[in-house]
């Protein structure tokens, strides 16, 4: 019974174990097949077609299928003829996308170029693109050693928080003596910019102030300050949706410093987004000679000009900035004219309890 039949009688049949065996073994088969055909890329095909199939489509002796005729034309010129069958006999590098999307903080992105055959080879490639090298990505090399069908490039990408738009980076295949080009010769990686933090300079012109002073005018001594027309050069940091942080630049600024500690830039107290309303608050400290500790004279003469005991003495500025009218979705790296008011709270001006305030409009633009 071992090698003879299996009786099936319940179902009326009689199967030898031989024949069960083959039949598995080809059913087997036929599937390796198809799995074959359905997962082999493209590029790889070139190895299974015949180069007597390219010269009979040259010469015209057989009919073939569009997509047949287009699996052959190797080169990818659209046209069939004998450059195709040295394409067949060399192998072919070609990269697996003619380009890819990525954004700023992705890290690491690898670009990846196939061969037709295994090949063991130095390949060579040009880099270009609106993208600056050790800016938005590490420098690459031009160059990468392969051993096998397919190799990496890998690009390490640099997150920053500069609005620089959508830059590209574009790689492209050097021809070699060790194998052909293929279809996608060339790929470019468009760099979106950091969609959680971008950041760009805006210059802000402050005017048209009134002056108000509390206190007691009975002990009010020094002297009221002047306020002239300000520039205040500030970086805004915007997610998506949302401004995140806004920093006073010192040295582009005009008559706004902090000349307690003399840093070059000014960290904001506070910044919000509401409704349509930016609104970014500084505060700094500023020691002044127009201000001092204990006056020795009460009033001013503008004939003799004193100040008296030159101690300078410590003020608290809050700069408070309101952007109206502002759609941080479409506007915040635009060229529109800003447009809003603001207001300076400078405390301790006459004595501990006398504060002067600044108030005034606001026009700006985003600095190229």
């Amino acid at each position: 019974m071992l090698y003879g039949d299996i009786d099936m009688g319940i179902f009326g049949f009689n199967f030898e174990i031989s024949k069960i065996f083959r039949k598995r073994y080809f059913l087997k088969l036929f599937l390796f097949h198809l799995l074959f055909i359905l997962l082999i890329p493209r590029l790889a095909m070139s190895e299974s077609i015949p180069e007597q199939d390219i010269l009979d489509a040259i010469l015209g002796k057989r009919t073939f299928s569009d997509e047949h005729l287009n699996q052959m034309d190797l080169n990818a010129d659209g046209t069939l003829d004998v450059a195709d069958v040295v394409y067949l006999k060399q192998p072919i590098a070609s990269f697996a996308d003619p380009g890819s999307d990525i954004d700023e903080t992705i890290g690491t992105h690898n670009v990846v170029i196939n061969f037709s055959k295994s090949i063991n080879v130095t390949l060579k490639y040009t880099v270009g693109g609106t993208a600056t090298a050790d800016e938005d990505y590490t420098a690459l090399s031009g160059e990468v050693v392969v051993n096998g069908n397919s190799v990496i490039i890998p690009l390490s990408i640099i997150s920053d928080t500069v609005f620089e738009g959508n830059e590209t980076i574009k790689l492209s295949l050097v021809p070699s003596v060790d194998y052909l080009l293929g279809q996608e010769r060339s790929h470019t990686i468009t760099l979106k910019d950091n969609p959680y933090g971008s950041g760009a300079d805006y210059i802000f012109i402050l005017s048209s102030e009134t002056l108000g002073v509390e206190g007691s005018p009975t002990e009010q001594k020094g002297f009221p300050p002047t306020l002239f027309s300000r520039t205040a050069s500030i970086n805004i940091m915007f997610s998506e949706n949302n401004v995140l942080d806004a920093i006073l630049n010192v040295a582009g600024s005009i008559g706004i410093s902090d000349t307690e500690t003399n840093a070059e830039t000014i960290p904001s107290t506070s910044v919000s987004y509401n409704l349509g309303v930016l609104e970014m608050v500084f505060e700094y400290n500023t020691l002044s000679e127009s201000f001092v500790t204990n006056p020795s004279i009460d009033h001013f003469n503008p004939d003799s000009p004193s100040f008296g005991n030159q101690n300078k003495k410590k003020l608290t500025n809050i700069l408070t900035m309101q952007v109206n009218n502002f759609d941080i979705s479409s506007e915040k790296f635009t060229d529109k004219q800003l447009e809003g008011i603001f207001s300076i709270g400078i405390s301790g001006v006459l004595n501990d309890e006398t504060t002067s305030f600044f108030n005034g409009t606001l026009v700006g633009t985003m600095q190229q």
